[in-house]
């Protein structure tokens, strides 16, 4: 079960946990008087696996090179051994007994094996109920562990609870040194540790040594005073977002006051509060002089009494003495003072004199008050919104048998017992307690002993019992009740369990990952509301019947059923939906469901449905017909990794409302039939990865079709050139229509058409479709086959001897003129996507690849029904044809000459019919024909360059690339005299892909050009590809501002450099070709014409190291880091990581690229933007942005452009650098350390922000094109090639004056 891990003369017993170096293992051997030893096995593996190997053998390093580099590796692995063996003779650290470091056979990597001893983590000891004691107990532990720290000169850095470990016999234990330093290199202020307890001087990157860790222990007692939970953070049950344990982290390192921890006598609460102070001076300045103070009242405490210990002088005893109601007291903010030219704030400011005592009374009066009057508010509301109720009282009744609720400790131990939940093997309920034992525990909600619970076995398949009198009235929040218990197998209720008052069964069986047998069938579920999670994770459970549930009541079903992997059926029928407002995930991996029938559920509120069907990777069928999607905000990934589905029925799904669908059919490989004619995409702003590769329409892929097409109404083939019996016509670029040949019915009276769009020809009449929908025809009309002027929303035509159809865009089809054979009997026909017109036949393609014809049939022309998988149909005089998805071609109907000889055709992307005649166009611009040639009809074997055909009675056309056409066959009156023609449109010009990428070009957005002209199949597509791609590197920055030094880019491909070259970032003289350049703080990037980069200058954490980087568009440099933009929107990074700014593996779909002090922005296609790394000041909380065109970061804080000129910004703002919400009319945007720069349309610019060494005075500014800034500068860039700056100058980084023949950008 762990072949990879082994360690001689220990047996692996179980993983017990993981991390970024790799896995913890207990292990145990058996000594040789019996007893069996156990300890703790921590594997680190170098490197974590070949692919990095593989990197660097790319990247042209030797053997030796790499060898030596993991070797290294390795070294500053095993220092967390080095450091725990000094520290061995202290009981209170992590004893580390031996390592064994092995490496891989092929010489490279290593395997580091530390072996420790085995403990239990703090967070499944502590009991929920505050202790004193303990408190003190682990303060002086940990004290004594920093002790030892002291004298080996060792910084902890991450003093957490998730690194204090308990022996058995209680000792709390210091562990984790991964990250610990010698004090004497903290000088430099780097910032590591975790940062809910993190110190504010190694947030804010001060100077620090030891107080750090006395800081953070201070934090963890904190923590454990307060209910578990950090200051300005909500209380439990809440669960703190992301968002709110950053802001509560920005709020501690900016300086501002927080509250006492709730819990403690007055004189701990002083104690810890000194030692969590903000002021290093104010703080204890020595480990020492906290373990006295901790000692004196742990003395005291045992003896009952108060003790005195050393409160500073100004500590408001209220502030000691008073409880606070809740945990959201924001005290005053203290404003630091930044030294500019160190990047370090200054001291805080002392704290304020205390508020006069007459004052005090009345403020914690007031308080008061309001707290009484909250918790009425709260009371009265919390009985409003109880789902059970007596009349007599309004409130649920009273039950003497009622077990208490145990989910205020989920995943650590059962009712406060010292048993872990993760140690049971099975839980039964009975419904007497006359075998419980004398220790049986009473976890009766009235604490009466009529709810008594106990284990039998031993650890880890311990047997619970919970058993009451005539059974166990379950607690109304039965929320998690069972989550966590990952090693039970059974939970058996029998009858023993009265479910009929409960009102919440969020998350109650999530993560029983080995749970095969749980019967909830007599589960009274008529009251339940909150059905979250309920069964989450239950990985091992095949069986699960929930049939008799009632759901009436329930209105969440978020991740219901989410990682119920081993499912193989689920019944649902019985359920009652009608309240539900979210199905978030709630079949989300339930890999084993072959079948899944939800057409009872009534889905009218629901407005989430995001994954929903995620991961269901043995679905075949699913029927959504009955689903109402009115409400749906969110499908995202609705249906995602469904590889196996086949069909799946969403044709009534209404999606008015949606607004994110990225992603929701992505892996749906098996699908090839798929109805969104119902779709309406109007409201939906995200749809990145719509589709994958699957065949949606006519074999196309889905992506393709969909980025073509945005709005998502699949548009037909337009014709520009089209030939009836005897005239030929051609729709020109300009909308304007030219006609030649026979025109004695006035089949070729058109000169006066405009606006048009599409043409096609019958035998004697000529017909146009108009941009506007409406249809115009001339010629004879004897059948009526002309009147067309009142056909409106047509998106097609085409015409026959006698009649015309249309295509409306919903897929209908009309018709006029002769209807002898029933040609015109189309009335009926849905989702069409073309429709061709023989002699007396009428053909419809549908969106599905099939084909239906109607009219005469006495050749077999409409014997067509069992063709699938076209792209395209003409029809002849007798004969049909269809182009399949694979580029060849099928044909049925007469067949006298040959002309359905189509059987060896390949490689065609588009056919055309004529009498007796059928033509292809292969991919390569050449043309085959087959059939009848008395006229030379056929004769087209030396044409090229050929991008559309059409075919006469008795003669061929085509266009060529350049617009002009040529002709063979009968010419008795001119129809092939065609040479003069040109400016004839051509097809790209009027597909609405290729119209939406050349728009795209138009609006400056290069990159999504390139994307879109890439996806598509014309002759030029490439071209315009690679044009797309020229503008989008041309519009590059060419100047650019480092911390020290300014780098421009010159008109030729040269750059010139000017300020601090120490590291050699200005030495830039040699580079050429060159089209965009960046800097960073002490380095600089340079992205060639090829798509490969050059780097100079510091190359700390190989921030340098881009010589293998190719096909890149766009480069950014950060401090430490620099950043690549890749052709296909993917992103490079490299360089220093250690807050995630270079985690950019994962992003798609980006368009810009910018690179901040220690984080990275990404500019999505679609105006949304994604950042990461450091986010301290809130800089990375981008996410809700939208319309954004351009993106730029400082040190903490980050600008966004919008396209309407106005200018967003997040992060730091002690300066006003983030004040920009009033700017207009802003053109581009650049941002330095602690100022933002912004360059209007005319030329002018705006700066805000720090202006100690002048860098905002750019008012006077004028003909400006471009800006950029640095660290205390700013400059920029004339619309001659001249460049102007202002700022800090100390290193004549703003000595541009002379410079001339900058690059412009594009």
């Amino acid at each position: 079960m762990y072949e990879n891990v082994n360690f001689p003369g220990w047996e692996v017993v179980r993983k017990i946990g993981e991390g970024s170096f790799g896995g913890v293992y207990e292990i145990h051997r058996t000594l040789p008087d019996g007893r069996v030893e156990k300890a703790a096995l921590k594997k680190l593996t170098v490197p974590k696996d070949n692919i990095e190997i593989r990197e660097l053998y790319s990247q042209s390093f030797s053997r030796e090179t790499i060898t030596a580099h993991y070797k290294e590796q390795v070294r500053e692995l095993a220092k967390e051994y080095t450091l725990t063996q000094e520290l061995n003779s202290c009981k209170n650290v992590v004893a580390c007994h031996d390592v064994q470091c092995v490496q891989h056979a092929d010489g490279i990597g290593w395997d580091i094996y530390i072996r420790m001893e085995l403990l239990k983590p703090l967070k499944l000891v502590l009991s929920a109920d505050y202790q004193e004691m303990a408190v003190l107990k682990l303060g002086l532990s940990l004290c004594n562990a920093l002790l030892a720290c002291q004298e080996h000169h060792i910084v902890h850095r991450d003093i957490k609870p998730e690194n204090i470990l308990v022996s058995d016999r209680g000792e709390f234990k210091l562990g984790d040194f991964g990250i610990a330093k010698v004090s004497e290199k903290t000088a430099t202020g780097t910032m590591t540790g975790t940062m809910g307890y993190m110190a504010p001087e190694v947030a804010n990157r001060w100077h620090y040594g030891a107080q750090a860790d006395i800081y953070s222990l201070g934090m963890v007692l904190y923590w454990m005073m307060n209910r578990r939970t950090l200051p300005f953070l909500p209380f439990p049950p809440a669960i703190p977002t992301a968002a709110q344990r950053q802001e509560a982290a920005n709020r501690r390192f900016a300086g501002e006051d927080f509250p006492p921890p709730v819990n403690g006598s007055r004189e701990l609460k002083a104690i810890v509060m000194k030692a969590c102070a903000f002021s290093t001076e104010e703080r204890y300045q020595t480990v020492q002089e906290l373990r006295r103070d901790l000692y004196a009242c742990y003395q005291q405490r045992r003896a009952g009494k108060n003790v005195d210990v050393s409160i500073p002088a100004d500590t408001d005893e209220a502030v000691l003495t008073n409880e606070p109601s809740g945990n959201t007291y924001s005290g005053s903010s203290r404003t630091n003072s930044r030294n500019e030219k160190t990047g370090r704030f200054a001291a805080p400011p002392k704290k304020k004199k205390r508020t006069p005592a007459a004052i005090r009374v009345l403020i914690i009066l007031c308080l008061c008050f309001a707290s009484l009057f909250g918790c009425l508010l709260l009371y009265s509301t919390h009985l409003k919104q109880q789902p059970v109720s007596t009349p007599e009282t309004g409130s649920a009744p009273e039950t003497a048998n009622r077990m208490r609720s145990d989910s205020d400790t989920p995943c650590v131990q059962v009712f406060h017992s010292g048993i872990y939940r993760y140690d049971i093997g099975s839980v039964t309920f009975l419904d007497t307690t006359a075998d419980a034992p004398e220790d049986a525990w009473d976890i009766s909600e009235k604490e009466n002993g009529s709810v008594l619970a106990w284990v039998t076995g031993q650890a880890p398949a311990y047997d619970l019992y919970i058993a009451g009198e005539g059974g166990v009235q379950a607690p109304r929040y039965c929320s998690y009740l069972f989550k966590g218990y990952a090693n039970a197998t059974s939970i058996t209720f029998g009858t023993a369990f009265d479910t009929s008052e409960v009102w919440s069964m969020g998350g109650m069986f999530s993560g029983c990952e080995k749970l095969t047998n749980l019967d909830v069938h007599n589960f009274d579920t008529s009251q339940v509301t909150d059905m979250t999670g309920m069964f989450s994770q239950c990985s091992e459970l095949s069986i699960l019947d929930v049939n008799s549930f009632d759901t009436s009541h329930v209105t969440d079903m978020t991740v219901m059923f989410f990682g119920c992997s081993s499912l193989t059926d689920l019944d649902l029928h019985n359920f009652y939906t009608s309240q539900v407002t979210d199905m978030t995930g709630m079949f989300s991996q339930c890999s084993e469901l072959s079948s899944l029938d939800v057409n009872s559920f009534d889905t009218s509120h629901v407005t989430d449905m995001s994954r929903m069907f995620y991961g269901c990777s043995n679905l075949t069928d699913l029927d959504l017909r009955s689903f109402d999607t009115s409400r749906v905000t969110s499908m995202w990934e609705m249906f995602s990794s469904c590889g196996k589905l086949k069909n799946l029925d969403v044709s009534s799904f209404d999606t008015s409302s949606v607004t994110t669908m990225d992603s929701m059919f992505l892996g749906c490989d098996s699908l090839t039939d798929l109805d969104l004619s119902s779709f309406d995409f109007s409201n939906v702003e995200n749809y990145a990865n719509f589709m994958d590769e699957s065949r949606l329409y006519n074999g196309q892929p889905w992506k393709k079709l969909f980025e073509s097409d945005p709005h998502g109404s699949i548009s037909p083939s337009w014709s520009a050139l089209a030939a009836g019996d005897c005239h030929t016509v051609g729709l020109r670029s300009d909308g304007t229509v030219v006609a030649r040949g026979w025109n004695s019915m006035g089949q070729c009276y058109v000169d006066n058409w405009t606006d048009i769009v599409a043409v096609t020809a019958g035998t004697w009449h000529t017909v146009g479709l108009r941009s506007d929908g409406t249809v115009v025809a001339t010629g004879r009309n004897n059948s009526g086959q002309c009147n067309v002027g009142g056909w409106t929303d047509i998106v097609a035509v085409a015409a026959g001897t006698e009649n015309t159809f249309g295509l409306h865009d919903d897929g209908t089809v009309i018709a006029a003129g002769l209807n002898d054979d029933g040609q015109c009997n189309v009335g009926d026909w849905t989702d069409i996507v073309t429709v061709a017109a023989g002699y007396y036949h009428t053909v419809g393609l549908r969106s599905n690849g099939a084909v239906i014809a109607t009219g005469q049939n006495d050749e077999g022309q409409c014997n067509i029904g069992g063709w699938i998988d076209l792209v395209a149909v003409a029809a002849g005089y007798y004969h049909t044809v269809g182009l399949r998805s694979d580029g060849t071609v099928i044909a049925a109907g007469r067949n006298d000459e040959g002309q359905c000889n189509v059987d060896s055709w390949t490689d065609i992307v588009a056919v055309a019919a004529g009498e007796s005649h059928t033509v292809g166009l292969r991919s390569d611009g050449t043309v085959v024909a087959t059939g009848g040639n008395s006229y030379g009809q056929c004769d087209v074997d030396g044409w090229t360059d050929i991008v559309a055909v059409a075919a006469g009675w008795l003669h061929t056309m085509g266009l060529r690339s350049d617009g002009t056409v040529v002709a063979t066959g009968l010419n008795d009156d001119s129809q092939c005299e065609v040479s003069d023609w040109n400016n004839i449109r051509l097809p790209q010009e009027m597909n609405p892909g290729y119209q939406a990428a050349q728009q795209l070009m138009d609006e400056g957005k290069y990159l999504q050009a390139m994307w879109a002209f890439s996806a598509l199949d014309f002759q030029d597509s490439a071209e315009k590809a690679q044009e797309a791609r020229s503008c989008y590197v041309s519009s590059q920055p060419t100047l650019a501002v480092g911390d020290y030094h300014t780098v421009g880019l010159r008109s030729d491909g040269t750059v010139v450099a000017t300020g601090w070259n120490n590291y050699s970032q200005c030495d830039v003289d040699s580079w050429s070709d060159i089209v965009a350049v960046d800097t960073g703080t002490y380095h600089t990037v340079g992205l060639r014409s090829d798509g490969t980069v050059v780097a100079t200058g510091l190359n700390l954490g190989g921030l340098c190291n881009v010589n293998s980087w190719s096909d890149i568009v766009a480069v950014a440099a950060g401090n430490d880091h620099t950043v690549g933009l890749r052709s296909d929107g993917t992103v490079v990074a490299t360089g220093w990581n250690d807050d995630g700014q270079c985690d950019v593996d994962s992003w798609t779909d980006i368009v810009a690229v910018a690179a901040g002090s220690l984080h990275t922005v990404g500019l999505r296609s679609d105006g949304t933007v994604v950042a990461t790394g450091s986010n301290y000041y809130g800089q990375c909380d981008v996410d809700s942005w939208t319309d954004i065109v351009a993106v730029a970061p400082g040190i903490w804080h980050t600008v966004g452009l919008r396209n309407n000129g106005a200018v967003v910004a997040k992060g730091l703002n002690v300066h006003g650098q983030c004040s920009v919400v009033n700017w207009t009319d802003i053109a581009a945007v650049a941002v330095g350390h602690l100022h933002t720069v912004g360059l209007r349309s005319d030329g002018t610019v705006l700066a805000a922000g720090l202006n100690d060494d002048g860098q905002c005075d750019v008012n006077s500014w004028t003909n400006i094109v471009a800006v950029a800034a640095g660290y205390y500068q700013t400059a920029g860039l004339r619309s001659d090639g001249t460049v102007v700056a202002t700022g800090d100058n100390e290193y004549g980084q703003c000595n541009v004056s002379d410079w001339k023949n900058i690059r412009l950008p594009q």
